[in-house]
C-alpha cells in the first residue's frame, strides 16, 4: 500500500471516528436537554475512598433538578461531607443529643432541596422540646448495609451520636454480594476485603445520560423476571471496581440476588449475603453500644423491607416505616408518594417520616411527645419558612406565622445555601 493510500485511509478513518463522535456528543446534549431522566445515575460525584470504596467530597455544592418539576436546586456537602447545608462541629455537639441516620440515596435525598429531607423537620420537632438537638444525616447513594456501616464506624462525628439508625434498603444485600467488602471465614467471624479504585474509564461512561438510556432500553426489553427495578440496577457507578467487582455485578447471579430474595427462592449468594448482613448488624450495634448509642433499623415505606425482616437478629430494634404508613394512612399505597419519574421517596412521604420517627426518638430519649395535631401545626410552621415551591396542605387550626421564627428556621437549615461557592 503505496503512502497516498495510507494516507487516504487514515484520514477516512479519522472522519469516521470524529462523525461517530460529534453524533454521539449531539446525542447526549439531546438527551441532557430534552430527556434528562438520567440526571441522578449519570451525575453521581464521589471521590476514592481506601475504606469504603467511594465517599463524598466535603464542602462541594452542585446544582440538581427535582426528578418531576425540573426546578433547580442545590445539593451541597458540608464540613464533613454530609448532604445537609449546615456545618457541624464538636462545639455544637457536645452538649446536645445527636441522632444520626445512615443509608443509600434515600437518605442522601438528592432530588429534593434539602430542608424537605425528613431529617431537617425532624430536627425542627425535636428541638422543640426545650433541648437541644442534632439530626445528622450521613446518607450516600450506592450505599449498601456494608458502605453504611463503614460510614459509622469511621466517620469523626460517631461517637457523639446518642441514637443511631440505619435506613435499609432492599437493595443493599445485593450491593453486599457487589461489593465483595466483607465475607464470614470458617468460623463465622465477619472478615474485611479491600476496598479497590475505579478505573478511568468507568468513570467516564457513567457520566454518560446515553450509558443509561441503553440500559434503560435493555432492560425493557429483557424477561422481567430478572430485571432489578430497571436504573435501580444501574451498571456503571463509580463504587465498582476492578474486573472481577464489575464481573460480580453484571452477572446474572448479582440481579438474582434480588429476584430470589422477592420470590422466596434458594440461592446461596443471598444466603451468603444476609449472612454477612446479619453480621454487619450485629457489629454495628455493638460498636454504637460502645459508644453509649442505641442502634436501630428502620424499614422504608416501600413493602420491601419487609423480606428481610426476619432476617434482622432479634435483639435490634426495628422501626417498619410501611407498617407505620400504611396504619396512619388511609389506602397507604408507596406509588403515591414517591416521584412520578423516579422511584425515591418525594416531599409529602419525607414530611410523613419526620413525624413518625419523631415519636420513637423523643420516647427514647424521655421526652414529653407532642400530640398529632400540635406535630402538624409545627411542621407546616417549618415548612413556610423556606420558598421552595412545595407546601403540605393546610392544617385544620391557624398557625401563627412569626417572620422572626421563620427566618431563624432558615438559617438553621440552609445556613449553607447563600454562602460563597468554595473555590476548586
Amino acid at each position: 500500500m503505496g503512502f497516498a493510500a495510507v494516507k487516504s485511509w487514515v484520514l477516512n478513518t479519522l472522519t469516521v471516528l470524529v462523525s461517530i463522535l460529534v453524533t454521539f456528543a449531539i446525542a447526549e446534549a439531546l438527551l441532557r436537554t430534552l430527556y434528562p431522566k438520567y440526571e441522578y445515575a449519570a451525575d453521581a460525584r464521589f471521590q476514592a475512598d481506601s475504606l469504603r470504596i467511594t465517599t463524598r467530597p466535603p464542602n462541594a455544592r452542585r446544582t440538581v433538578h427535582h426528578p418531576d418539576t425540573r426546578a433547580p436546586h442545590l445539593v451541597i456537602y458540608n464540613n464533613h461531607g454530609m448532604r445537609q447545608h449546615r456545618d457541624f462541629g464538636l462545639h455544637d455537639l457536645k452538649d446536645a443529643t445527636n441522632v444520626g441516620f445512615f443509608g443509600d440515596s434515600y437518605m442522601e435525598n438528592m432530588g429534593l432541596p434539602a430542608p424537605y429531607s425528613f431529617t431537617e423537620p425532624l430536627d425542627y420537632l425535636l428541638n422543640r422540646s426545650g433541648r437541644d438537638f442534632n439530626v445528622l444525616n450521613f446518607g450516600q447513594s450506592g450505599y449498601g448495609t456494608d458502605q453504611s456501616f463503614l460510614a459509622y464506624k469511621h466517620a469523626d462525628l460517631s461517637a457523639t451520636l446518642d441514637q443511631v439508625f440505619y435506613v435499609f434498603c432492599i437493595n443493599d444485600i445485593r450491593n453486599i454480594y457487589e461489593n465483595d467488602l466483607f465475607y464470614l471465614n470458617q468460623s463465622g467471624e465477619l472478615q474485611r476485603n479491600p476496598a479497590l479504585a475505579t478505573p478511568w474509564w468507568i468513570k467516564l461512561i457513567s457520566r454518560l445520560h446515553l450509558t443509561y438510556l441503553l440500559q434503560d432500553g435493555y432492560n425493557r426489553v429483557r424477561p422481567r423476571k430478572n430485571d432489578w427495578e430497571g436504573l435501580d440496577a444501574r451498571i456503571l457507578q463509580e463504587k465498582h471496581a476492578d474486573k472481577r467487582v464489575r464481573k460480580r455485578m453484571r452477572s446474572d447471579r448479582a440481579k438474582s440476588v434480588g429476584s430470589s430474595i422477592r420470590e422466596g427462592t434458594d440461592n446461596p449468594d443471598v444466603t451468603r449475603s444476609l449472612a454477612v448482613f446479619q453480621a454487619l448488624l450485629e457489629k454495628w450495634q455493638t460498636l454504637a453500644a460502645a459508644n453509649g448509642a442505641r442502634f436501630y433499623v428502620v424499614l422504608l415505606p416501600t413493602g420491601n423491607g419487609s423480606l428481610v425482616k426476619e432476617f434482622i437478629p432479634d435483639n435490634i430494634p426495628v422501626i417498619d416505616l410501611y407498617a407505620r404508613f400504611a396504619a396512619t394512612t388511609p389506602d397507604y399505597d408507596y406509588k403515591d408518594w414517591h416521584f412520578e419519574n423516579d422511584r425515591h421517596w418525594a416531599e409529602a412521604a419525607n414530611r410523613l417520616a419526620a413525624g413518625t420517627l419523631y415519636r420513637d426518638i423523643a420516647a427514647q430519649a424521655e421526652l414529653d411527645a407532642l400530640p398529632a395535631s400540635r406535630v402538624d401545626q409545627l411542621l407546616y410552621t417549618y415548612y413556610s419558612a423556606f420558598d421552595l415551591g412545595w407546601m403540605p396542605a393546610a392544617q385544620a387550626e391557624p398557625v401563627n406565622r412569626n417572620d422572626g421564627e421563620l427566618k431563624r428556621i432558615a438559617d438553621r437549615y440552609a445556613e449553607l445555601d447563600a454562602a460563597p461557592a468554595p473555590v476548586d
